[in-house]
């Protein structure tokens, strides 16, 4: 638990410990966060590529809005929990990973008022 927030490996919206009516939303991959946003910011603006990822695989009800969408496929095989990459985790699945990503374990920032990212491009 951060700040009052739970995570978990898949997209959830949970109540925040700020305050009872905002709801927030965490992803973590491979148990670091990713990122950290309120529910209409993590939906419209998502920032991390990891969040982009994810919901691009979230059905849509319309079918020809479904059949339109770009889904944005992961390339490579999940790293091992138990040996994880250097540097930034999802860095051998990301489609903009450059060497620095290899390097530096990036903390999560604000990257706006209601979103906190952690990606070297935030």
């Amino acid at each position: 638990m951060r700040n009052g927030l739970c995570c978990y490996p898949k997209i959830v919206v949970t109540r925040s410990g700020r305050s009872p009516a905002l709801l927030d939303g965490c992803r973590q991959y491979l148990g670091r966060a990713m990122e950290v946003a309120a529910k209409h910011a993590l939906y419209d603006t998502p920032r991390h590529p990891y969040t982009q990822a994810l919901l691009s695989a979230i059905p849509v009800p319309d079918p020809r809005v479904e059949r339109a969408k770009t889904l944005q496929l992961l390339q490579g095989d999940l790293p091992s929990p138990i040996n994880p990459p250097s540097g930034c985790v999802f860095r051998t699945r990301c489609p903009k990973a450059v060497a620095q990503c290899a390097q530096d374990i990036p903390a999560l920032r604000q990257v706006d008022i209601q979103t906190q990212s952690a990606c070297v491009f935030d």
